[in-house]
């Protein structure tokens, strides 16, 4: 470009001065103008024989650089701004289409029921899998064996004998059993969510159900209310086998599994009216997850999924029952199964039983993603379901 060559534009070297001159006189005047790029070439051209204009020309060509960075560097932010807000790990839905305590940091979950949630410690593993999506968990419980949710009202927590191992130790010396009472539990402190399960047959017979029902309008919903919680119905799964317990009326594992499913589902409309539609009542789909994989040529592992007795669950079952736990809280899919997790469980089944096995890593991915189907949760992983 520096060349020593005549310029075909100024016919002599006075006539350049003269228009150099007019030029640095527009310059003071529009100190904010960008000079024309053809004033750059033309200048630069004639440098040998204008040392000053090299100096204008330099200063010129230096700021059009800023501005060209400038603008670059300002597309590719709003560019950067456009995909972090679009895209994040887990395929993650947008706040708006969450509940709203899962918008935030911090979420407090509590646990009202029997053993088939405290086998295997399903509040402790839930509240495992929720650190792993926010910084602050807070999970309580009382559970007692056997009880309905009528009957947990008026006897209050059991565990003071099975809460009694290691992990449930405190620094202090007492164990971690939870609350000792529902109205304790649900009064003396505000929750986001609190996970309900009734007896395994109570929702299938009217009987019982009708008695539920009363319990939750007259007893659970001011409760719920005043603690501002949204209720999760874990719904529980049919025995493992017809006529089980005095389950004959309730015909086979599928039609015991429909009846189940029907009368957590009344439970759940007539909460979502007590409380409001601003917080419907939530359903964990755990039933409909374990009838899943009998319907649909996962035996081997719906086999897997029963403790010793064939009705409460086995490791692979509570797994499954926390995944369907979390899908219904948090509307995402659930955290990949770290095995340390069982190692905080105040009770893995009786202590006189042998150790059942626990799922490996493909058995629990394969219960993960069944979670996330009959929950209606997109899963990041590849399937076949």
């Amino acid at each position: 470009m520096f060349t020593n060559k005549k310029s075909t534009r100024f016919d002599s070297p006075e006539a350049a001065t003269r228009r150099g001159e007019r030029n640095f006189h527009r310059r003071d005047v529009h100190q904010h103008s960008p000079t024309p790029l053809h004033l750059h070439l033309h200048i630069a051209d004639r440098i040998h024989y204008y040392p000053h204009i090299m100096l204008f020309s330099s200063a010129l060509v230096a700021k059009s650089s800023v501005y060209t960075i400038a603008l670059v560097l300002g597309c590719l932010t709003v560019a950067a701004v456009a995909m972090s807000s679009t895209s994040g790990p887990n395929n993650k839905k947008d706040d708006k289409d969450r509940p709203a305590a899962c918008s935030t940091t911090d979420i407090s979950v509590s646990f009202l029921g029997n053993s088939i949630l405290y086998f295997h410690d399903c509040p402790r593993l839930v509240e495992n899998m929720l650190q792993t999506r926010f910084r602050n968990v807070r999970q309580d419980s009382c559970l007692r064996g056997g009880s309905s949710l009528s009957s947990l009202v008026a006897q209050g927590n059991g565990m003071r004998d099975k809460f009694t191992t290691l992990p449930a130790a405190r620094p202090d010396g007492s164990h971690d059993i939870g609350s000792p009472t529902i109205h304790d539990l649900l009064s003396k402190s505000r929750w986001d969510f609190v996970v309900m399960n009734d007896f395994t047959q109570g929702p299938a017979r009217d009987e019982s159900k009708n008695t539920t029902l009363l319990a939750l309008r007259e007893q659970y919903a001011p409760l719920l209310q005043a603690a501002g919680a949204t209720p999760v119905l874990l719904q529980t799964f049919a025995y493992k086998y017809p006529a089980m317990r005095g389950t004959s009326d309730l015909g086979t594992f599928a039609d015991f599994s429909v009846r189940l499913q029907a009368g957590y589902d009344e439970y759940a409309a007539l909460l979502t009216q007590l409380l409001g539609n601003q917080k419907p009542c939530l359903i964990a789909r755990a039933g409909e997850a374990f009838l899943w994989l009998y319907q649909n040529n996962h035996h081997d592992l719906w086999e897997k999924m029963y403790s010793w007795d064939d009705f409460h669950p086995s490791p692979h079952g509570t797994w499954l029952e926390a995944c369907c736990i979390y899908c219904a809280i948090v509307q995402e899919e659930p955290p990949v199964l770290d095995s340390q997790w069982w190692e905080s469980a105040r009770r893995m089944q009786p202590p006189q039983e042998k150790p059942l096995p626990l799922p490996t890593a493909q058995e629990a991915e394969e219960l993960r993603r069944v979670a996330c189907l009959v929950s209606g949760i997109v899963s990041t992983t590849s399937n076949n379901y």
